[in-house]
């Protein structure tokens, strides 16, 4: 990826002397002195930290800054700058002045066609966004953590009606989709009939 390629180069640029397969080696050879006994773990780490904490503070004084993309918009919040960001879920968008505003939204080349248009909390009436989840994406509010609500970004597909009444209750029979894929036919009286019909199981000449 574009940042393991930059850290890759940064570490080279800066950390050369502990970062190779040499020095790699040798630490293994004094790790086995370490075990038999030969050698003092505590005088081998004071040895590679005054080596290694000058490295740490030249990389921080001399390793520049990457700029922030600029998105070319400013945030609905606070009216700073909006820029792109790298998270653990990929590319996303956030406001500059982060973290005293913490408003944030993915990529608009990347949101669903369901994310185009403009969606309000149900709850608190602010502006809902779209969010990155360990399971993809979803709606939150954007006056979180004073409002946490969150909604699903895909639309439950609607029960089909069937003209079938339910057996049990007399309520209409509709067909769904089950969170496994498949269809069945079930109350529309659910979770207060939980009844389900049976399919006929298919004969080879139905086949």
């Amino acid at each position: 990826s574009e940042q393991g390629i930059l850290t890759n180069e940064k570490l080279q640029q800066y950390f050369s002397s502990v970062i190779n397969v040499e020095y790699t080696a040798d630490m293994e050879k004094t790790l086995d002195e370490i075990a038999e006994g030969n050698e003092d773990s505590v005088s081998y780490m004071h040895k590679f930290y005054d080596k290694f904490a000058p490295l740490v503070e030249d990389a921080y004084e001399k390793m520049p800054k990457k700029e922030l993309e600029r998105v070319g918009r400013t945030c609905p919040e606070c009216g700073g700058e909006l820029v792109y960001r790298n998270g653990r879920f990929g590319k996303f968008i956030s406001c500059i002045n982060f973290p005293t505003c913490r408003y944030t939204e993915n990529d608009e080349e990347e949101l669903p066609e369901e994310a185009k248009e403009e969606k309000i909390c149900p709850n608190c009436g602010a502006k809902m966004v779209i969010k990155r989840g360990r399971y993809g994406q979803f709606w939150a509010c954007s006056n979180y953590p004073e409002c946490k609500t969150i909604e699903s970004l895909k639309k439950k597909a609607k029960p089909e009606p069937t003209g079938e009444m339910c057996p049990e209750c007399g309520y209409e029979l509709v067909r769904r989709k089950s969170r496994f894929g498949t269809t069945f036919i079930g109350c529309s009286n659910y979770p207060k009939c939980h009844y389900i019909k049976k399919e006929p199981k298919k004969t080879e000449e139905d086949k």
